[in-house]
């Protein structure tokens, strides 16, 4: 479902507006800490294997922070060939996320 012309419209300014102030500004709001149980309590961890940290997250971490199941790669074609079938369009380099807003600005 794409958005109503309002929210383009509203969109585009909100995102004018940010692109106009400072970058210290834009990136002092660009982050919103949220302190994570465990995970904070700690200046820094180290594992020397992918398999340690994620038995240390096993053991450690409650509420699915950092637990979620692994990510492979088969499942990303999946998902690539399941927007195929919806028409949807996969971006495939970031330089596509450029094209797209130069698109729209044409518009």
């Amino acid at each position: 479902m794409d958005p109503a012309p309002e929210q383009l419209r509203e969109w585009t300014e909100e995102f004018e507006a940010a692109a106009r102030r400072p970058l210290k500004t834009r990136l002092r709001y660009a982050y919103v800490h949220t302190y994570k149980p465990v995970l904070d309590d700690a200046p820094y961890r180290s594992f020397d294997t992918t398999a340690e940290y994620r038995a240390w997250c096993a053991v450690n971490l409650q509420n699915g922070w950092a637990t979620a199941p692994r990510f492979e790669y088969t499942q990303a074609e999946e998902i690539r060939d399941a927007f195929a079938r919806q028409g949807w369009e996969v971006l495939p380099r970031l330089g596509a996320f450029r094209d797209y807003w130069a698109q729209r600005a044409s518009l």
